[in-house]
């Protein structure tokens, strides 16, 4: 269940640039939980990414983290640890001013190689438990 918009830090505003990389179209995997949840709690400027396209919470996900805006507040990775270190490049092209790596999507070697590009870090922890969404 949700918690009210009330409960989110000044990080989660409704204002905040989100955005999530491993949307699963999938209504069970945690992929499509974390952005359909996000989405539903009246974020106004949140993108979702999945190669193969699509939509969910009626938000059209982008193919690419190429096509996600420059400087989001944070993006959310939910993919395993290879295939987040593999797209780091593009990724910090984004400018995110935090990259945050869901429970499962870390590894020593991805969270060094974020920690070289000097955009923040943080894992070990779930994002959406983190700022009460859950």
């Amino acid at each position: 269940m949700l918690r009210s918009k009330s409960s989110m830090s000044s990080l989660l505003d409704l204002k905040s640039h989100i955005g999530v990389v491993g949307v699963s179209l999938d209504e069970l995997k945690y992929g499509h939980r974390i952005f359909r949840d996000l989405v539903n709690t009246g974020l106004e400027n949140i993108w979702g990414v999945n190669p193969k396209g699509g939509e969910v919470a009626g938000v059209e996900l982008l193919k690419s983290v190429r096509e996600l805006p420059e400087s989001l507040d944070v993006l959310i990775c939910v993919l395993p640890p290879e295939i987040t270190l593999s797209m780091l490049a593009d990724i910090t092209a984004r400018k995110p001013k935090l990259i945050w790596l869901q429970p499962g999507a870390e590894s020593m070697e991805l969270v060094a190689a974020i920690e070289g590009t000097n955009i923040a870090c943080k894992h070990d922890i779930c994002f959406m438990k983190e700022y009460g969404i859950w």
